[in-house]
């Protein structure tokens, strides 16, 4: 997931387009049904172990910034 999540996002040139799919993919996660894929993601894009009060979408946008950066 996290090599397809940054294929994704590094293939688009425009900032603003890119901002857009990395929120797109962030809130894709979101809803408290998600909270433990949004913990599996976070360890798979960190290598961290969230606790799922802190494995929220915006953890979630920071890591993926982060990883294209």
């Amino acid at each position: 997931m996290k090599e397809q999540i940054i294929t994704k996002v590094t293939a688009i040139a425009d900032p603003w387009r890119k901002s857009r799919m990395i929120d797109d993919i962030a809130y894709s996660f979101s809803g408290p049904s998600n909270k433990d894929n949004r913990q599996r993601l976070l360890f798979e894009l960190t290598g961290k172990n969230y606790p799922k009060a802190k494995a929220g979408v915006h953890e979630i946008k920071k890591a993926i910034q982060e990883l294209t950066n």
